[in-house]
């Protein structure tokens, strides 16, 4: 990659989850083919570029040449001014008891949004784990690239959550939300295997992803609690909904990779070519 100057299709396919919807974070020294930018307007996904010292940038409304820098989470220009959202106020110097809802308002820590989001935070963690673990079996980096697509989901889903988007749909490799779901709910016809529960005979691998399972679970009570209203309503259905899902998904790779070991190793080709 140092020698490039340009981003390729091919790059892009190597090396990031290209969801639809999604987000890629891109070497700020280097410039997108017309090609690689075309795959990346066609599917939504919104370019960001990081230097070699975190900072990111967006392509300028301006000038497609030039790029503005902006906050790494919700990409507004930090100097706008920031308000206190119990009393209004504008805030110079904030308290270590206060965080920023969005880009302009200050919250207690305690705040319920700032709860959840430091709960998918904490899933994106243990993701990034699993995705370390994965890439050092090579018979087994179709799941990794499955992780990669729940990591790049679960960082849209934050930037929803922060800048109040609407969260698109999951993927997984070739598996949409709907196929996910039908594949859950009857394991047995699409991978030949029933439900499963946790056992130690199933070993590390698929131990991890059902911590991965129940993370995702625990998130989606906390996301309800966050958006339920007093007459029992969601304010917002498609962060908890997202989550649902993706505990789906996971439980999904537990019997895929459990099929894997006993033998069925084309397990993962049938599943996405459904």
């Amino acid at each position: 990659m140092a020698e490039q100057a340009y981003i390729t299709p091919k790059y892009l396919h190597d090396h990031l989850s290209l969801s639809e919807g999604g987000e890629v974070r891109l070497p700020a020294g280097y410039l997108l083919t017309p090609a690689a930018r075309q795959l990346l307007s066609d599917k939504a996904i919104t370019i960001k570029w990081i230097d070699s010292d975190g900072k990111v940038y967006v392509d300028s409304v301006e000038s497609p040449e030039q790029r503005d820098r902006v906050h790494p989470l919700n990409t507004v220009d930090a100097g706008q001014q920031t308000v206190c959202s119990y009393c209004g106020s504008g805030v110079h110097d904030k308290s270590g008891l206060m965080t920023h809802l969005d880009g302009s308002q200050l919250v207690l820590k305690t705040h319920r949004q700032i709860v959840l989001r430091g709960q998918i935070d904490s899933l994106i963690a243990q993701v990034v784990v699993a995705q370390c673990d994965f890439s050092q079996h090579p018979d087994l980096l179709v799941v990794e690239g499955y992780l990669k697509d729940i990591r790049s989901y679960l960082g849209h889903m934050l930037k929803s959550e922060v800048t109040g988007e609407m969260l698109n749909s999951l993927t997984m490799g070739g598996l949409d939300e709907n196929l996910i779901h039908q594949v859950s709910h009857n394991p047995m016809k699409h991978l030949g295997h029933d439900h499963i529960v946790p056992d130690t005979a199933q070993g590390m691998s698929i131990a991890k992803l059902n911590v991965l399972r129940c993370l995702s679970r625990e998130t989606e009570l906390l996301a309800i609690q966050t958006y339920i209203d007093t007459s029992n309503r969601l304010e917002r259905e498609d962060i908890p909904n997202g989550l649902n899902r993706l505990s789906s998904a996971f439980y999904i790779i537990m019997i895929m990779l459990l099929v894997f070991y006993n033998g069925n190793r084309q397990i993962f080709q049938q599943v996405t070519a459904r």
